[in-house]
């Protein structure tokens, strides 16, 4: 007959998750495992990215839970409450398991009736070891076996581990029933730790199982700062819970609380609080003269780092007034330098002003040059047309002198033969000499003429030279300027460069000096703040000390101590002291309250009230913290401590169950609870 395989309940956890959740939900389902013996529920812790919508629509099979604040522990208390498995899975929304995963568990769980919890070997996804259990370091730390190693088979027996991961754990439904379901106190982190601590004190075997195998995105939704805060803080409350006589030793741990920012006292309410839950009265007060002592030690120790924080501020300080006084002296040469600048700058444009008015003159100079020389062109063109005619007309009179000259010939050869013309050939011979005289006044002319042509070119040739030397002058002035200006160009280039460059450094610097002032300023009010409520806090402490080694005397008159928690009214308290006062008129009522400040000055007008043990959460000069107060508790001696309590509101209100931890806590005779309504 084949066996029924038992029916397994997977609880998935999920916060803003959405990215991881499909590849998850799909290894789950497709699981080597009847799918009719199996369940998978998925807790939304709060989400605000539609994690619920994307299940609903995409994975229609799977039942939705809602959470109601972001509690990891209470989400998956919350899903195993709803589950119906003989054996309840937890596993993270970025964790993606192989098919075999589930039926491994369950193979040696089931041989293994005492198996409480088992879990199989998750890895990175590189492949390395994530987790192969948990094992203990010292001062109460914890690991995962195995992490960030090589996966060699290192780890390959089943075997008892003192914890698991539970980033895909399964547990024995019976198992959960014996021990209980997660501390919901410790939200998230070492959580895994402190159930299978609870397994183990109670007989049940926590496994390993190699063959099992998950792979984990690795802290796929939370911030490095968040796991390393719940990790100190769940370290403390594991130690309260399980070992409270070492929790006093084990406060500093790596030191984590005393960093800036952080304070034990933030903390210690809560681990108070799960002292007196989980460990006898006896037991606590035996336990608290050590942590006393050693919160003691932590209050000097953050002086001293505080002491060494204001030396190097101090030093910081020193610092930034000789970094000032350096660029205050580099701002004074760059002042220097701006100014001989400026100084270069005139001298230049004055230069360049002169050079430009020697140019201006030089410009008009050559233009009357080419005037002249234009001119000269004019007269020359003239000159070589009237040479040009006188050549003509010359040409012309040789012609007829030669003409002449044949007549006269020919009139000496026909002389005799023309005397009747000897009077027509002497007055032809007097126009001929006049045409002479005339031809060589026209030459003497024309000589002269060439004379004063040459003298005019040798001038203008002379004066074209002239020109020709000053534009040369000119441009050898105009290359120098040139040159000169160039080089101022790049010298006053470099010079803006270098007052750019620094003056963005002295902005910086400038920046630089106001933020760390304001740091400092901010960081010593801080310390002042702090150093005040260390002086307190020793104070208080040497107090509380010296009030626990007095033995407590009981006093004759009457010590009644009147609880109030957070939502009695301050009216309805009033009228409670007033019927006590009636009833027993010789007795001093104590009165424990977190008041507002109206509260309290509503209060200090009531001479009935004792206003030792009163403390005001805003801040008022009353105020007493919390080791102060619990001291006082411990060495007052009550003849009755009595719980206000509402009928209302009893069932609901976490309040009245730390007001009546508190009864519990004090020394009184007899204890009671009165209801207001």
């Amino acid at each position: 007959m084949k066996k029924i395989a038992p029916f397994v309940s997977i609880v998935v956890v999920n916060y803003n998750g959405k990215e991881h959740l499909k590849k998850c939900l799909d290894s789950l389902l497709k699981l080597n495992y009847p799918a009719n013996r199996m369940e998978v529920l998925m807790v939304d812790n709060c989400s605000i990215d539609d994690s619920a919508g994307f299940v609903k629509k995409n994975f229609p099979k799977i039942k939705i839970l809602k959470n109601d604040i972001n509690n990891y522990a209470r989400a998956n208390n919350l899903g195993a409450k709803k589950a119906k498995g003989d054996f309840i899975a937890f596993v993270n929304n970025d964790v993606q398991v192989h098919e075999n995963w589930l039926i491994e568990l369950i193979n040696v769980m089931d041989k293994e009736k005492r198996s409480g919890a088992a879990g199989g070997k998750i890895l990175l996804k590189d492949g390395k070891i994530h987790s192969a259990g948990h094992e203990e370091y010292p001062n109460f730390y914890w690991g995962d076996r195995g992490f960030r190693h090589e996966d060699t088979g290192q780890y390959e027996l089943v075997e008892e581990v003192a914890s698991l991961c539970g980033a895909a754990v399964l547990f024995r439904k019976a198992c959960l029933d014996d021990v209980g379901l997660l501390d919901e106190d410790f939200i998230m982190y070492l959580e895994d730790v402190e159930i299978c601590l609870r397994c183990s004190k109670n007989k049940w075997k926590v496994l390993y199982v190699p063959k099992s195998i998950a792979r984990h995105h690795f802290r796929g939704t939370s911030s490095a700062e968040s796991v390393r805060y719940f990790s100190e803080r769940n370290r403390l409350l594991l130690i309260a819970k399980h070992f409270p006589a070492q929790l006093g030793e084990a406060l500093y741990g790596k030191g984590y609380f005393t960093g800036e920012g952080k304070s034990i006292y933030d903390v210690f309410p809560l681990i108070f609080t799960k002292l007196l839950e989980r460990q006898r009265i006896g037991a606590v007060k035996a336990s608290l003269p050590v942590i006393f002592k050693n919160f003691k030690k932590i209050s000097i120790l953050e002086k001293s780092i505080l002491m060494d924080r204001i030396g190097e501020f101090k030093s910081a300080i020193i610092q930034d007034k000789a970094l000032t006084g350096e660029l205050n002296r580099l701002n004074a040469q760059l002042q220097e330098q701006i100014q001989r600048a400026a100084r270069d700058m005139e001298l230049k444009d004055a230069l360049l002003r002169e050079k430009d008015s020697m140019l201006q003159k030089k410009d008009e100079h050559l233009a009357g040059l080419n005037r002249a020389n234009m001119e000269l062109n004019r007269l020359n063109a003239q000159l070589q047309e009237q040479t040009q005619r006188a050549a003509r007309d010359i040409e012309l009179k040789d012609a007829l002198l030669r003409e002449k000259d044949s007549m006269l010939q020919k009139k000496d050869e026909h002389l005799a033969g023309l005397n009747r013309l000897n009077a027509q050939l002497q007055e032809q011979t007097q126009r001929a000499a006049r045409d002479i005289e005339l031809k060589d006044a026209l030459v003497r002319e024309k000589e002269v003429f060439s004379l004063e042509l040459s003298r005019l070119n040798a001038q203008l040739q002379e004066q074209i030279q002239r020109a020709a030397r000053d534009i040369e002058l000119k441009d050898a002035l105009l290359r120098e300027k040139d040159s000169m200006l160039q080089k101022k160009d790049e010298h006053l280039a470099g010079l803006n460069r270098a007052s750019a460059q620094l003056n963005e450094q002295i902005h910086r610097m400038t920046k630089d000096i106001e933020s760390r002032d304001s740091m400092l300023l901010e960081k010593q009010t801080v310390l002042n703040q702090k150093e005040t409520q260390l002086y307190k806090t020793i104070e208080e402490l040497a107090a509380a000390k010296n009030d626990l080694e007095k033995i407590v005397r009981f006093d004759q008159k009457i010590k009644i101590l009147l609880i109030k928690p957070y939502k009695i009214t301050i009216e309805d308290t009033g009228e409670t002291v007033r019927i006590i006062k009636k009833k027993y008129p010789n007795s001093s009522v104590y009165l424990l309250a977190n008041l507002l400040k109206e509260d309290y000055e509503k209060l200090a007008k009531n001479n009935d009230v004792e206003k030792s043990l009163v403390y005001c959460r805003n801040g008022s000069k009353s105020f007493i913290k919390i080791p102060k107060l619990y001291s006082r508790l411990f060495l007052t001696r009550f003849d009755m401590a009595i719980t206000l309590s509402s009928h209302k509101q009893a069932e609901n209100y976490a309040g009245y169950k730390k007001a009546k931890l508190i009864t519990m806590l004090s020394n009184s005779k007899n204890q009671c609870v009165y209801y207001v309504d």
